[in-house]
Order: structure tokens, then sequence, then C-alpha cells
């Protein structure tokens, strides 16, 4: 059991890692998409960037969370990332 739990630790390990190098290469624009913007396509395996915005609000406010994304007082995050796809063989 020890085993298994060192073989998965180590390959979410290398995962992350790998999906830290597509981030680079991505942000220096180095990667080409398939023809649909940010999905990509490699041998046996395609990836497709994917996007989620958050908002933080300032604690004065907090009843008024809407009224201040609507007029820009809350600050906009957007974290991406990537989701892959194994084609089935």
């Amino acid at each position: 059991m020890l085993e298994a739990k060192l073989a998965i630790a180590q390959l979410e390990a290398k995962v992350k890692d790998r999906m830290a190098k597509l981030n680079v290469l991505h942000d220096a624009g180095l990667l080409e998409d398939d023809g649909e913007p940010g999905r990509y396509v490699f041998p046996g395996i395609s990836f497709q960037r994917m996007e989620k915005t958050t908002f933080s609000y300032s604690p004065a406010i907090k009843a008024l969370q809407e009224e201040e994304k609507a007029d820009g007082t809350a600050t906009k995050k957007v974290s991406a990332y990537f989701r892959s796809t194994i084609d089935k063989q």
C-alpha cells in the first residue's frame, strides 16, 4: 500500500510539473492551437485551456457585492488551467 501511495505521489508531482511547463509555453505564445482557441492536441492527449473568474469585495460593502461588480469596484481575479483528455485507444 505504501508503494502505491508513493507511486501516486510521484505521478502527481510529475503531472503538476508538466502542467506548469505547459502554462509557461502557453504564456510565451509557443503553443499552436488546433483551430479552436485554447485547445491543444498532441498524440494521445488533448488539452483545453480553462479560465475561472472570481471577485474580491471590500469589507465595507459586503452586502453590495453585485453593485460593486457592476460598477467596477470589485477586484476581478481570473485563474486559468488546462483540462486534459486522454484519447480512447
